[in-house]
């Protein structure tokens, strides 16, 4: 049974997933730091992430959402389709509306980005590891009201998922491995997103991740 982070005594125990060994190397100095959390493991992808989650039962997964292989919201996803009492705190350099609200539909409990203070750090990991229940703490903030903004909130999660991949040069084959899905099933949602957000071909497509931060030049 979890305690709320203000009564816990012992450590909690964090595993790390990040593709960065330097960002993970910096994340575990800070969150050690307190006192109040051991790191239990590090991780570089998300395949590992789940496969070590199952293996050690951390107290929380503090994770990136973009690594090699499988998106971290597929990694949320089997986490918690393992465990529904998993505690997942997203820390991504990425700060859009969109990626907060994708994070919580795909089940995080918390998302913190990774310009953020030391000490909101590890607050943020000690509430994501104690929280009541699932998504508790998980507070979308607002963004822009541009129209690619609009645009962008229409995309479900797996949709968005999707435009991610493909935006970042993955084939139609290749997100279909990734997410273990029919190749036919990823050109539907290709279809949709490139309507839904109004551009023609994979190039356009790119251009618009790009330009809203979606990905990098």
């Amino acid at each position: 049974m979890r305690t709320a982070a203000a009564r816990r005594t012992d450590p909690l125990g964090a595993l790390l997933a990040d593709d960065h060994p330097v960002v993970r190397k910096g994340l575990r100095e800070c969150l050690e730091s307190s006192g109040r959390i051991r790191v239990v493991a590090e991780v570089g992808d998300g395949e590992a992430a789940y496969q070590t989650y199952k293996d050690v039962r951390p107290d929380v997964v503090v994770l990136d959402l973009v690594m090699p292989g499988i998106s971290g919201f597929e990694t949320i996803r089997r986490i918690r389709r393992f465990d529904p009492e998993a505690r997942i705190l997203v820390f991504s350099a990425h700060d859009q509306e969109a990626f907060r609200e994708r994070a919580r539909q795909a089940g995080a409990n918390g998302y913190l980005t990774k310009g953020e203070d030391p000490e909101r750090i590890i607050e943020g990991v000690l509430r994501a590891g104690c929280c009541a229940s699932p998504q508790d703490w998980v507070t979308p903030q607002g963004e822009g009201s541009g129209k690619g903004n609009r645009r962008i909130r229409q995309l479900t999660l797996r949709e968005f998922e999707i435009f991610q991949l493909l935006a970042r040069g993955h084939s139609t084959a290749e997100v279909a491995n990734l997410l273990n899905i029919s190749v036919n099933t990823v050109g539907v949602h290709k279809t949709r997103i490139m309507h839904k957000l109004g551009v023609s071909n994979g190039a356009q497509l790119a251009l618009f991740a790009i330009r809203h931060g979606i990905i990098r030049a």
